[in-house]
């Protein structure tokens, strides 16, 4: 199964802090901005939110569904 691409950039991150060397060396203001550099992403418009609930094994769990912009199709999660 290929890489889907939008990891790629995670894991080129992850490899240039592994050569990096130790994070414990670097100052705490580097750490975080390594750590997001490997998280960033970009965010698509939002136009709607809706709050509903789902069955779990304990009760009712609390969900939150966002629909994008009408865009290219399919979605990533439906």
């Amino acid at each position: 199964m290929p890489l889907d691409p939008c990891f790629r950039p995670l894991l080129d991150a992850m490899a240039a802090r592994a050569a990096a060397g130790p994070p414990a060396a670097d100052p705490i203001a580097a750490a975080r901005a390594g750590v997001g550099a490997m998280f960033t992403h970009s965010t698509a418009p939002v136009v709607g939110v809706l709050d509903r609930t789902i069955p779990g094994p304990g009760g009712e769990l609390p969900i939150r569904i966002y629909t994008p912009e009408a865009g290219s199709r399919p979605l990533p999660v439906q």
